[in-house]
């Protein structure tokens, strides 16, 4: 007898609803943790809205973390101006001027 492996978010959430599952359907992460299989997390949809709300959340991530991300480069930017001057003083990498 043929037996089909299923994903265990796939296995949680078709029993919880009880649904079955065709080879089409896509069951979606809403908590955005790929190894969660909570069923109250995951909800069914296509590959094209999961694709469209992973790139939203992604946006998000950017504008939510921007001050990070420049703070990041500037730091980053500064250990590469460090390094090309190793022989001259040393450069601040935190500026405490703010406080």
């Amino acid at each position: 007898m043929f037996k089909k492996t299923l994903s265990v978010h796939r296995y949680f959430y078709s029993n919880y609803y009880n649904v079955k599952l065709t080879e089409f359907d896509v069951i979606c992460h809403q908590c955005h943790n790929r190894k969660c299989f909570n069923p109250e997390h995951l909800k069914k949809g296509t590959q094209l809205n999961n694709a469209i709300e992973r790139a939203n959340d992604w946006d998000e991530f950017q504008k939510e973390n921007k001050i990070l991300v420049d703070e990041y480069l500037r730091i980053k930017g500064k250990l590469v101006e460090t390094y090309f001057n190793w022989n001259k003083a040393p450069i601040e990498l935190y500026d405490d001027s703010d406080e």
